[in-house]
């Protein structure tokens, strides 16, 4: 997959809506595990943005048999081992192409009693959806579709916020180019550049300034 389609708008801002509201229920914990299951690109791509934030406890499940679905009968397999293999999971973005109602209230329940009541939420990529909506009505279980985040992120951030996003894609692309001489120059570790990173994407999302990006390359360029 390439890092254009990784870091194309929608899934960036998808994930940005969803790290909004997974703060709001988790506070501002990075260590917060992810889970992303499915078969559709846009599932990982937003796994890729979460990673791309800082949340590195996120595990990718790119095979539908890792989730123990028989796709013919469109059911789970072995339900036992799902619920053990995914309860420790705190956000679970899930994805599938046949519309598999993966996602019970039964086994949300059991979730919820093996996390000791500790909230979980879910991201429904699914078209139609993977989870039961009757899901959102369950105490510490949040629940959002494509739909809800894309309303969600338009409501917060804005209508000039994809503006932003495309500005700050276009910079963050060329990062490996622009920033391998500064990172050097500067003797900079895997964690200084994490941060780093994180504040250039906070400028170029908070504030508009495509008349600066060339003088920002002008300058990451004179280390070479």
């Amino acid at each position: 997959m390439s890092t254009q389609k990784i870091f194309s708008s929608k899934p960036a801002q998808i994930a940005h809506a969803a790290i909004k509201l997974s703060t709001q229920i988790f506070g501002e914990d990075k260590k917060i595990k992810i889970a992303a299951i499915g078969d559709k690109d846009l599932v990982f791509s937003i796994a890729s943005n979460f990673k791309k934030y800082g949340y590195d406890e996120c595990r990718v499940f790119k095979k539908s048999n890792f989730f123990y679905i028989d796709s013919e009968k469109k059911k789970i397999v072995d339900k036992k081992k799902v619920l053990g293999e995914f309860f420790i999971y705190d956000v679970i973005l899930i994805g599938f192409d046949d519309g598999l109602k993966v996602i019970s209230k039964e086994i949300t329940k059991v979730f919820l009693k093996e996390r000791k009541q500790k909230p979980i939420f879910f991201v429904d990529v699914g078209l139609p959806g993977n989870v039961d909506p009757e899901i959102s009505k369950i105490s510490n279980c949040y629940l959002f579709d494509l739909n809800d985040l894309e309303q969600f992120f338009t409501l917060f951030f804005g209508e000039n916020s994809l503006g932003k996003f495309n500005n700050y894609e276009q910079f963050y692309l060329e990062e490996k180019e622009i920033f391998s001489s500064f990172f050097k120059k500067l003797k900079f570790n895997e964690s200084q550049k994490k941060i780093f990173n994180s504040y250039i994407e906070d400028f170029f999302f908070k504030y508009n300034e495509k008349n600066q990006r060339e003088t920002f390359l002008k300058f990451f360029k004179s280390f070479e």
